[in-house]
């Protein structure tokens, strides 16, 4: 299981992959306010499906950048 440092990481990079080459984008940038559109947000969920972590995209909703929703999913993780 990831802490939420690394869970934290793992997103960002996700993200980061599916915005524009030279976008801003940090742990604390909203996700639609950085351009994330909900397919590209689709993507990275079933990304971090792939790795194990159970996410939805309603988490995306909910906790609207990456720290929180790191805090979220790490929490979730026990």
């Amino acid at each position: 299981m990831l802490g939420v440092d690394e869970l934290g990481q793992v997103i960002h990079a996700l993200c980061v992959a599916q915005l524009p080459e030279g976008a801003e984008f940090d742990e604390h940038s909203g996700f639609f306010e950085a351009g994330l559109t909900s397919k590209a947000l689709t993507t990275v969920m079933v990304e971090l499906r792939e790795r194990g972590i159970p996410v939805t995209l309603l988490n995306f909703f909910k906790h609207q950048n990456v720290a929180t929703l790191a805090a979220a999913l790490s929490g979730a993780h026990g």
